[in-house]
């Protein structure tokens, strides 16, 4: 799963699509139209059933989902929980919910929340004036890879919301793809080692051999120091349907299958299980990834399957709940990097894309898909492209501490002044930000930050 996802389903449960049809207000934080479509003709439907109906969208970019929204909120990016944290303080002022169910906001200055988050007062107040006089409301949260700052305090601050709002009132989280839940259940219990840990290991020299069955590491997570790191390693193997950055350092390739290429079933987000039956099986002497653990685990003398059972040996990366005192330290910190920063530095995101899935290292292959969102495209607000003297078209170069790779510039009116975006999918804007591992054991999913500089022509 992506970054986002472990913290994301790691902060407890979702409810399920019923919460938003014929709600009569829906928060969303994020794009919906790109990352969950068919959820979004359902939140998009709730706005119009009846007259008075009200559809929220929270998100730096001005997406597909906010064409539909009763109001659109341009927060600066990664500012929202921040956002979230000014809205409980509007309800508690509003008399909704318990006495002291929020109290440990009460030394968090309200007007740093709305100068840093960007969103005025009456915004905010609206927000959650609607929400708690609606019968049926929802709060949704719909992360990309990165740009919202610490996914699990965002996650928190809506159920808070939702708790405070009272009956008829719903949190859904939805991480970036369907399994995703039934992969964090899989990893915790079977006691997992993190990506996160795992890439640092890399790069330490702590291992001599890698063996892929998952996603290519150089493409969703690329760096100078993992690439290197692979490099050097005495053996490389990697289990995949396409040619990727792995698999260029692979000495061995093993042709990966479709998961539509066998039985199967999966815990979508709000905990629903799914089965499939197998479409067609796999050819050109492919394997489907259970039969390749299972040769795996056979020529190493591991267990085989239904044998012992292996004891966890690390915990979730987040417990269900937080102290009071925890999420204070982390709403400040959200708060302390939303400061101002100079003003040749852009604030980065990563957007998600119809039709794309993570990395893309299988969508990166369908043409149709590439064509309505290739890679190697980077949006520019209008007036930063002016002030920049940078056309639609022209090729820029975006800086950051990681990277400094070539773009073909898009302008657009979609982004205020000061903000970037790159494709979720494209190994060249994820090659912008830093990978490096957070003190709970995941990656960072706040926005980077780069430079641009505008590509001399020769």
């Amino acid at each position: 799963f992506e970054p986002q996802d472990e913290a994301l389903v790691a902060s407890g449960d979702s409810a399920g699509v019923a919460a938003v049809v014929e709600a009569g207000c829906v928060i969303v934080f994020g794009d919906v139209f790109f990352s969950h479509p068919v959820l979004a003709r359902q939140i998009i439907d709730a706005k119009y059933t009846a007259r008075g109906n009200n559809l929220f969208v929270v998100d730096p970019r001005r997406s597909n989902t906010a064409w539909f929204a009763s109001e659109y909120v341009q927060n600066r990016p990664g500012s929202e929980a921040l956002v979230l944290a000014a809205m409980v303080k509007a309800l508690v002022g509003a008399g909704k919910g318990t006495p002291g169910q929020a109290a440990w906001l009460d030394a968090i200055d309200e007007k740093a929340l709305l100068e840093r988050s960007g969103v005025s007062r009456g915004t905010v107040a609206r927000m959650a004036r609607s929400f708690a006089e609606a019968a049926k409301g929802a709060i949704v949260v719909a992360p990309s890879v990165r740009g919202l700052s610490d996914v699990g305090l965002v996650a928190r601050l809506a159920r808070l919301a939702v708790a405070l709002a009272g009956e008829g009132k719903s949190y859904l989280g939805l991480p970036s793809e369907g399994n995703v839940k039934g992969a964090y259940k899989a990893s915790v219990d079977g006691g997992w080692k993190p990506l996160s840990a795992l890439m640092s290991e890399l790069t330490s020299g702590r291992f001599k051999a890698l063996v892929s069955t998952g996603v290519d590491l150089l493409s969703a997570y690329p760096s100078a120091a993992l690439e290197k790191a692979v490099s050097g390693l005495d053996f490389v193997a990697s289990y995949s349907l396409f040619r990727d950055g792995l698999e260029d350092k692979a000495a061995v390739v093993l042709p990966g299958a479709t998961w539509l290429e066998s039985d199967g079933s999966a815990v979508l987000f709000d905990g629903s299980p799914v089965s499939w039956k197998t479409v067609g099986r796999p050819s050109w002497g492919a394997r489907t990834l259970p039969d390749v653990v299972a040769m795996l685990e056979k020529a190493l003398g591991a267990p085989a399957r239904g044998g012992a059972a292996r004891q966890p040996v690390r915990k979730p990366a987040a417990p269900p709940e937080w102290s009071a005192t925890v999420l204070r330290a982390r709403l400040e910190s959200v708060l302390s990097a939303a400061g101002a920063k100079s003003a040749d530095v852009k604030a980065l995101i990563a957007v998600p894309a119809s039709g794309h899935s993570g990395v893309g290292g299988i969508t990166r292959r369908m043409d149709w898909a590439n064509e309505l969102f290739p890679t190697g495209v980077a949006e520019l607000s209008a007036r930063d492209a002016a002030e920049l003297g940078v056309k639609d078209g022209d090729s820029v170069v975006l800086a950051s501490e990681s990277a400094r790779p070539q773009f073909t510039a898009r302008v657009t009116d979609r982004l205020q002044a000061g903000v970037v975006s790159v494709a979720a999918h494209d190994p060249l804007g994820r090659a912008l930000f830093s990978w490096q591992s957070l003190d709970d054991g995941v990656f960072s999913t706040a926005p980077g930050s780069v430079r641009i500089a505008r590509e001399s022509k020769q």
